[in-house]
């Protein structure tokens, strides 16, 4: 079952990224990922929560009903991200 909408972008993506680089935006401890981190720069993000947030970019509101792992890791590839296991990888965000 598809739960990520299809016009969340790549661009969605890089402005929740840079909210998160600027301090404007923050992740919540609950919403940090223990499996898997988007890699982008050199830094380190939990991708379930970037698609959560790039949602209310894309669509005005926070997506809450879809899986984390695959779904929304093959989701962040099909935009051209990286994603790599959380054990190789510190947590920037």
């Amino acid at each position: 079952m598809k739960n990520i909408p299809d016009n969340i972008t790549r661009q969605h993506i890089l402005r929740i990224i840079e909210d998160l680089n600027h301090g404007i935006v923050v992740v919540p401890p609950r919403q940090r990922s223990v499996k898997y981190c988007l890699e982008f720069n050199k830094m380190y993000y939990p991708p379930k929560y970037l698609v959560r947030m790039a949602n209310v970019r894309a669509n005005g509101q926070e997506l809450w009903n879809f899986y984390g792992g695959p779904e929304t890791n093959d989701f962040c590839r099909s935009r051209g991200f990286t994603i790599v296991e959380h054990g190789r990888a510190p947590h920037s965000a």
